[in-house]
């Protein structure tokens, strides 16, 4: 477990709801500010890694190299793809990571989660 995942036990056990509950609302504000930061039409998927940090990543197509890319949030050319995933194709989605590393500590300071919970979670434990 990580720092994060104690954390969100912590606070659905204080608040006597499922630690996914907790989640739900951590992935909405984190969802929020990365549309704040980049755009609100990426596509975005948060999730945590292996070792229970959180994890983000924007889906683009990949296009030929010579096509215009008409949405750069959800287009990315073939070369540039290929550059950290070189098995990719065109037509493939290209997972590209986002750092949230900055927002994973913002969430660890103290009544952070809490307050995130309160304005993103339902409160019911369905997110």
């Amino acid at each position: 477990m990580s720092a994060l995942t104690d954390r969100i036990a912590g606070v659905a056990a204080a608040r006597g709801v499922p630690d996914q509950a907790v989640i739900d609302a951590l992935v909405k504000a984190v969802k929020t500010s990365i549309a704040k930061a980049y755009s609100p039409d990426l596509d975005v998927e948060i999730g945590f890694d292996a070792e229970g940090s959180l994890e983000a990543y924007a889906f683009k197509e990949i296009l030929p190299d010579n096509q215009s890319l008409t949405n750069p949030h959800k287009q990315i050319r073939l070369t540039d793809a290929r550059k950290s995933l070189p098995d990719l194709d065109i037509g493939d989605e290209y997972g590209q990571p986002i750092d949230v590393g900055a927002l994973e500590e913002r969430a660890l300071e103290p009544g952070r989660l809490e307050k995130l919970f309160e304005r993103y979670g339902n409160g019911n434990g369905t997110g």
